[in-house]
């Protein structure tokens, strides 16, 4: 008799809803001598080891086709919901190994690299996951610990060779430790099919053999809820990107990404419409772009949230020829929903053109704290784009006192304490500058000028902004604010909002 958990599944499957997540994968049921728990529940299922080779009579020697075996053990597994194990070796295929749909079930390799399925035919997926079967739903699956490799390089126009292909919705299950060798995307999802819920996803590996990207997930018909993304790494050397495209999620955490030698110029993400993600960590080591391209791509409406995002290297190339690169391309066909950024550190061994670190519109936008190695990147381009308005940098906008400023000139530099104090008596006339770069400013950037004990006689304080006068101080114990409207022109951004006297 199923669970009433399991007939429930089976009734949102059938109308194709994205569920809560419902446990995680492999997590065993307390034992049970009920005659209404059944022997597939998944802690018998790992107990049982049902050998590719012992049982299913697989050869694994790189020589023999090992399609038909695999298939016929595969179909075993599942409609069983046994647990198979791949020994160590290299299994020939020459067709896509389909994985039909059901439950309670798991392939586990001896270890990737040491455990490979080859598939020696050109542009056809290695695992057809959910093409055929009579059940409605698939869930309570794992795959963990083999390498997907072709035989021959698979360019980026073989659209169909993927290593795994969804073909059917999918949820409560588990990808770990895998490697992906050549292909053109590693992972794809079927058009029309609601995408690969409620799974955990660590450990993977994307080589420098995949020609396209690591994931492709356009056309995805449902939320796509729940996934945990571990940590994967991407050696993006061939990839002509996205690396991750068209992915989509709510609820959704990706812990950290580690991305090497973009050297072909790839976008890194692209998130679908309505996204809701939060990201610990992002790191690109060396890349060469030349070219136009938004680095992570956010569709309308995404809520985003990173922890830390790290460029650099000893290899990294940041120079368009045309076009600018932005970082963070927040609002791709719509307005912003919301993005946030706790910590970003960029260098680039070669820098110039037109670079930026954020583009949106309408929503928020925020970014903690900026390292940019000394290069001139700039923020955001306030003359072609309204991000200025709904964007804050938090490491410009500090509402710190500063120590007394004396009797000298004052430049502010982007990152100065935001509320600037004259204690000391001006012995002639004192000019104060504001920030003059409209690229590398936001609306609601603000600057406090006290002045107690400073202003005397003759001895003014003029006030401007690339040598333009914006208003000269002629009378002391005064505070006085000035706070940036977006514009093209920095000195006309900046507009004098308070005018009183201390106490």
């Amino acid at each position: 008799m199923k669970s009433t958990r399991r007939l429930a599944l089976a009734r949102f499957g059938r109308i194709g809803f994205g569920l809560a997540f419902l446990g995680r994968l492999g997590a065993a049921s307390p034992a049970s001598t009920s005659p209404d728990v059944t022997p597939t529940q998944f802690d018998v299922l790992q107990l049982e080891s049902f050998s590719a080779r012992a049982r299913g009579g697989a050869r694994g020697d790189d020589r023999t086709d090992d399609t038909a075996a695999l298939q016929n053990w595969i179909n075993y597994l599942v409609a069983n919901h046994k647990r198979g194990t791949l020994g160590a070796g290299v299994y020939r295929i020459s067709a896509p190994l389909i994985i039909p749909t059901g439950y309670e079930w798991a392939i586990d390799g001896d270890i990737a690299g040491g455990t490979r399925i080859l598939q020696t035919t050109d542009n056809v997926p290695i695992l057809d996951i959910g093409p055929t079967g009579r059940k409605s739903l698939m869930h309570t699956w794992r795959i963990s610990n083999i390498e997907f490799d072709y035989l021959n390089h698979q360019p980026a126009s073989n659209e169909n060779a993927n290593p795994i292909l969804f073909s059917q919705m999918v949820c409560e299950f588990s990808l770990t430790a895998l490697r992906f060798a050549r292909g053109s995307y590693a992972i794809k999802v079927k058009q029309g099919i609601g995408g690969p819920w409620g799974g955990v996803w660590d450990e993977l590996v994307f080589e420098m053999g995949l020609s396209a990207g690591a994931m492709k997930w356009t056309g995805c018909v449902n939320g796509v809820p729940n996934n945990r993304w571990g940590r994967f790494f991407v050696d993006c050397h061939n990839m002509v990107g996205p690396v991750f495209d068209d992915v989509r999620g709510y609820n959704w955490i990706i812990d950290t990404i580690e991305f090497i030698a973009a050297q072909r110029g790839a976008q890194l993400f692209s998130i679908q419409a309505g996204s809701v993600c939060t990201i610990g960590a992002i790191k690109l080591e060396n890349g060469v772009y030349r070219n136009a391209v938004n680095l992570i791509s956010l569709g309308p409406g995404a809520h985003v949230t990173i922890g830390q995002f790290h460029i650099g290297g000893n290899a990294m190339v940041l120079h368009p020829e045309s076009g600018a690169i932005t970082l963070f391309a927040t609002a791709v066909g719509g307005p912003t929903g919301m993005f946030e950024v706790d910590t970003l550190v960029a260098s680039a061994t070669e820098f110039g053109g037109q670079v930026f670190v954020i583009s949106g519109a309408n929503g928020s936008m925020r970014v903690k704290d900026m390292s940019f190695g000394g290069q001139p990147w700039q923020i955001c381009d306030n003359s072609a784009t309204t991000t200025g308005d709904t964007l804050t940098i938090d490491q410009y906008k500090n509402d710190r006192l500063s120590r007394n400023l004396g009797d000298a000139d004052y430049s502010v530099t982007l990152g100065d304490p935001n509320i600037l104090s004259f204690e000391t008596r001006f012995s002639s006339p004192r000019t104060l500058e504001l920030p003059a770069v409209a690229n590398r400013m936001f609306n609601g950037l603000y600057y406090e000028i006290r002045l107690c004990g400073a202003v005397n006689a003759e001895n003014t304080l003029t006030i401007q902004c690339g040598g333009t006068k914006k208003f000269v101080v002629k009378h002391d114990n005064l505070m006085i604010r000035f706070v940036w409207r977006r514009n093209a022109n920095a000195a006309a951004g900046w507009i004098m909002t308070q005018y009183e006297a201390l106490p």
